[in-house]
């Protein structure tokens, strides 16, 4: 059935049942009469707007087509005026499009840059430490503090822990609120790896007591390298870190696990020690040169200073590509 006779005859349908409510006759029938014509031109007037709407609204059909019944049937003429209208209008009228397709910006200050670009960090830790110390302007100093988050971590605490000094308000309570962020998630860490480690000790899973103790020593370790722990504090997971260590190593000579007790020995400023270690690292199968700048310094702490540039020329030496942050040592040193 066409269009044009599809609104003939609902148009009639709706007369006729306008027509049964006012008539002086059968009035008993009045409103079935009305509800039927009404309900007719109500169901034609759907199928018409179903035919005409965009392909992806059509679907599921059922519920389509019965809300448009719906509105018409619960709102008599004005709801099969309203949804014919509004459906035309979004149908027929252009849809209004930009003429301008692009726009040329300024370069936006830091720390808003694609740090995709470049695998090394976009700002280093002497430039943002500048900005921190001598910028008058709030601004900056809060923006510096932002691009540290493009920092590796231990100098990105570096940098916030210079920011806790600012005179600006604003400035150290960012601060404060991105190493506290970076402590929560490191804390959490070691409570869910001292959770596994007691629920392990219960079921006395021995593989899984000394893998929950090689995680937290690498916890308590970097809490303590990066910075977030200070004085007794800091001592205090060193020495977590170092038993953790020490009960791994009862079991196991995890080379790994050698090479981070001999950092924990550097930092505790005990070189015999921490050569000690990292020469049994070293037997237990990790590459040298993972262990050299740690022998390296080992050697400087012991003032043996032939032995360092010893060290550095086999480091140097390696077709292993050396960390960026040596090349300063390397270049000084040989």
């Amino acid at each position: 059935m066409g269009t044009v006779w599809l609104i003939i005859l609902a148009i009639v349908f709706e007369a006729a049942g306008i027509s049964a409510l006012l008539a002086d006759f059968a009035a008993p029938y009045h409103l079935p009469g009305y509800l039927l014509g009404h309900a007719s031109a109500s169901l034609l007037f759907s199928l018409l707007l179903w035919q005409h709407m965009p392909q992806r609204y059509r679907y599921p059909r059922k519920r389509a087509a019965f809300f448009l019944f719906i509105i018409q049937f619960f709102i008599p003429f004005i709801g099969s005026i309203g949804l014919s209208t509004g459906l035309m209008l979004a149908l027929h009228l252009p849809r209004k499009r930009a003429h301008l397709l692009w726009d040329e910006i300024d370069d936006p200050d830091l720390p808003y840059r694609p740090s995709e670009v470049n695998t090394q960090p976009l700002y280093s830790q002497g430039g943002l430490t500048q900005v921190l110390r001598e910028a008058s302007s709030t601004e900056k100093r809060i923006k510096a503090v932002m691009a540290s988050k493009q920092m590796s971590n231990r100098d990105s605490v570096a940098i916030l822990q210079q920011a806790l000094k600012d005179t600006s308000d604003d400035v150290r309570l960012l601060a404060y609120a991105m190493l506290d962020e970076k402590e929560k998630v490191i804390s959490d860490q070691i409570k869910n790896a001292q959770k596994m480690l007691a629920q392990a000790k219960t079921a006395n899973n021995q593989l899984e007591i000394i893998a929950q103790q090689k995680l937290l020593a690498g916890h308590y370790w970097e809490m303590a390298y990066l910075g977030l722990a200070q004085g007794g504090v800091k001592t205090h997971f060193l020495r977590m870190a170092s038993e953790n260590c020490q009960s791994v190593l009862a079991h196991t000579r995890d080379a790994g696990i050698l090479r981070l007790l001999g950092r924990i020995h550097l930092e505790n400023s005990q070189p015999e020690a921490a050569e000690e270690s990292l020469l049994e690292a070293i037997k237990q199968g990790l590459p040298r040169h993972q262990v050299l700048p740690y022998l390296a310094e080992t050697a400087w702490l012991q003032r043996n200073f032939h032995a360092v540039k010893k060290l550095l020329a086999e480091l140097s030496n390696n077709p292993q590509p050396v960390h960026p942050t040596l090349q300063g040592v390397l270049q000084y040193w040989l």
